[in-house]
């Protein structure tokens, strides 16, 4: 009897321990989105919502060197070339800041707000990219657990554009860069190998259309896929227990 509670224990861990993160450009409708689904998700026992924690100083360091050691086992050339230059440390720092604090709350679910591993890449090409370098993903990536399920928002750049130069000028947000344009499309092509890399190990994705409003009926279908994919997972703890 002992034996099997503590099983039943070990499966209620493995399932309340799935990870959720938004990503899409700035300015794609993810804040808008959450605005609307939090109510929702006030009732739902199985995922709760994430916002930025501070991790013990520890757990970033172990971060940091996880990443650079794997990073640079992955793609020696094209990583060292991508972490000689200073501003892209901003990029390395910020994912081993966001993964120390995923590790911090590890055997919770949630859904990760402003604290996900793969939204600050986007944030990187937008904001803070000087160089034209193109972003290693995969040997940065590789020393990351990636989110369970990845929502992503789809819209075009020149919407994204405009949404996020009115947040700047209401001061919601930042201040839009120049060539603003140019970074919009690059982050837009490194969402699409974001996307493309999740895929190639196995997260699940649930796609969001950001150009229509986010009625009732939409946000519910939402939930579903997420409660569908979570239903997934229990049924396979349930047989691999």
């Amino acid at each position: 009897m002992i034996f099997q509670a503590s099983l039943k224990n070990l499966q209620l861990v493995i399932i309340m321990s799935l990870k959720v993160e938004l990503l899409g450009l700035c300015g794609a409708g993810k804040t808008t989105f959450l605005d609307a689904l939090i109510p929702k998700l006030e009732s739902n026992v199985d995922f709760g919502l994430a916002y930025p924690v501070v991790p013990p100083k520890i757990q970033i360091l172990f971060s940091l060197i996880r990443i650079l050691w794997v990073g640079f086992f992955t793609e020696p050339i094209n990583f060292a070339r991508f972490i000689i230059i200073k501003n892209n440390w901003w990029l390395i720092k910020k994912i081993a800041y966001r993964f120390a604090g995923i590790r911090y709350r590890k055997k919770d679910s949630y859904i990760l707000i402003d604290s996900g591993i793969l939204q600050p890449f986007i944030s990187f090409e937008i904001e803070e990219n000087s160089s034209d370098f193109i972003v290693p993903i995969h040997s940065i990536l590789n020393g990351c657990v990636l989110p369970d399920v990845v929502i992503i928002f789809d819209v075009s750049p020149s919407i994204a554009i405009e949404r996020y130069k009115e947040r700047g000028l209401s001061g919601a947000g930042k201040v839009i860069r120049e060539n603003s344009g140019e970074h919009f499309n690059r982050a837009e092509e490194l969402r699409k190998k974001l996307v493309e890399y999740c895929k190639m190990k196995n997260v699940q994705i649930i796609g969001v259309n950001s150009s229509q409003k986010f009625n009732e009926e939409y946000l519910n279908s939402k939930l579903i896929e997420i409660q569908k994919f979570i239903n997934k997972k229990r049924c396979q703890n349930e047989k691999s227990i």
